[in-house]
């Protein structure tokens, strides 16, 4: 789930820049999201497809919110605004 290891990236790098925009954190260009993660756009909708799926799976009740999308923009984000990324 390297995908959604860097959306959390990318929202805790804007929280920690701008704690009190929650709205606006995290929000991610598809086209930069393919550049960083070397994949392409399908490739990416692929994946997003199969985290919902599997977090529905498990019973998580917003499993579809899990990955946001601007429909205006395509943009993209994680979800959830409450989050740490622990690395060992």
């Amino acid at each position: 789930h390297y995908l959604l290891l860097t959306l959390a990236r990318c929202r805790l790098s804007e929280m920690k820049q701008n704690p009190g925009a929650t709205a606006a954190h995290g929000w991610v260009h598809p086209e930069q999201l393919s550049k960083m993660l070397r994949k392409s756009a399908l490739h990416i909708n692929v994946e997003i497809y199969r985290a919902r799926q599997q977090f529905a799976e498990l019973g998580f009740a917003g499993a579809v919110k899990i990955i946001e999308r601007r429909r205006d923009t395509g943009e993209i984000r994680l979800g959830c605004a409450g989050l740490t990324v622990n690395t060992l």
